[in-house]
């Protein structure tokens, strides 16, 4: 069973190593590295208490900050992905402070030989264990509520800001926070399940504790895998920044920005201004089809309009009822139905006409179809071929 653990460590080492050595990284690889880094030496440390058995249950204990430290690091990783620092910011280290301190609290019984744990353990949940327990639970649920709320933030950010989502989201973090919540959960009703059962048996003790950590330390494995996985795929989600000019963007505006000269800022407010606006941009859709170009952000559409990112903002939100996302994904939607219906279809699969209308992947095209026609593509496809 230990196979398992030398596994994890190797595999958390390697994507540890990997993110070191990866070229150009950021920030954010380099902290997901100290994570992965401290994953694999906690499995390493577990391998080796499983190899001290009888000795096991002096050991019991030494690891209780350990998974606090990982939510820490969830969230630091997940602000710096989000915030896009490329410094390390000298406050940060301040969320070690939760792991130290269920270390102090828990200090009391980490330090008892194997007999005086058991003893201990026998007599149920001890005040100082108890509060260790408490300030680990609190401290994990807050890093957990804080980095969904972290990444919910980000989310609707992309939807105001973009076109796409396929490499910028952090859906991957979510799911994965889940999973350590899960683990963490096991571990804790693990814990009080062994405290409330008041063994007095030394042998029963080690052996319930042996397995249940056993089992624990498996899931942490499969956790490390796509930790890694994922996190090295990971990019720079703000490459699309407003500062960086898109090749899409240089190109000629006179057309546009000759009908909307008269559009100006201080008149943001004006209803006839902004409808107008309104229908000279749903003009310039139709007629330049900027939505094709897959990466296209609020900021570049804003500047071939020739108005700032904020106006156009503003009229998305306040007139059109529609954030950028769905604005630019309902024009596009409506250029692959149109593409579907046309006599040359049948020579271009479903998937290559999508792509070739903006859209970067098949999943964010078969979800964004669906939503806005209620059918899968094929099925609107034969929907639409069918013979009257």
């Amino acid at each position: 069973m230990q196979v398992i653990l030398i596994i994890g460590a190797a595999q958390a080492l390697f994507f540890c190593l990997l993110l070191i050595g990866k070229k150009k990284g950021k920030l954010h690889d380099k902290i997901l590295a100290a994570w992965l880094g401290v994953l694999a030496l906690h499995l390493a440390f577990a391998y080796w208490l499983f190899l001290l058995q009888p000795t096991y249950l002096a050991y019991v204990g030494s690891d209780a900050g350990i998974i606090v430290l990982y939510y820490s690091l969830m969230y630091v990783y997940a602000k710096s992905v989000i915030s896009g620092h490329e410094r390390l910011e000298w406050r940060w280290f301040i969320h070690l402070l939760p792991c130290l301190l269920v270390y102090a609290t828990s200090f009391p019984f980490i330090r008892l030989n194997e007999l005086e744990k058991a003893n201990t353990l026998s007599r149920g949940l001890s005040p100082l264990i108890l509060v260790s327990l408490l300030i680990a639970t609190a401290c994990s649920i807050g890093y957990l509520i804080v980095v969904f709320r972290l990444i919910s933030k980000h989310d609707l950010y992309i939807k105001r800001t973009y076109s796409f989502d396929d490499t910028i989201n952090l859906i991957w973090l979510k799911k994965l926070a889940i999973v350590l919540t899960g683990i963490s959960l096991f571990f804790l009703i693990a814990v009080v399940y062994v405290y409330f059962l008041r063994f007095t048996s030394l042998e029963t003790s080690i052996q319930l504790y042996s397995n249940l950590d056993f089992i624990g330390y498996a899931l942490f494995t499969l956790f490390i895998y796509l930790l890694g996985y994922f996190g090295y795929r990971q990019g720079n989600i703000f490459t699309h920044r407003a500062h960086q000019t898109d090749a899409i963007v240089r190109k000629s505006m006179s057309k546009t920005t000759s009908k909307i000269s008269m559009i100006k800022e201080d008149g943001e407010k004006n209803e006839n201004q902004d409808r107008k606006f309104v229908e000279l941009l749903d003009e310039y859709m139709q007629r330049e089809q900027p939505y094709l170009n897959s990466t296209l952000s609020l900021y570049q559409l804003a500047k071939l309009m020739g108005v700032s990112s904020h106006y156009l903002s503003h009229i998305l939100n306040n007139r059109v009822r529609k954030n950028f996302y769905e604005f630019v994904n309902h024009y596009r939607i409506d250029e692959v139905k149109r593409r579907i219906a046309s006599d040359q279809s049948s020579k271009y699969t479903i998937l290559a006409i999508a792509l070739d209308c903006g859209f970067n992947s098949k999943a964010t095209f078969n979800r964004t179809f669906k939503n806005y026609t209620g059918y899968t593509p094929s099925q609107f496809q034969q929907e639409f071929i069918r013979p009257e």
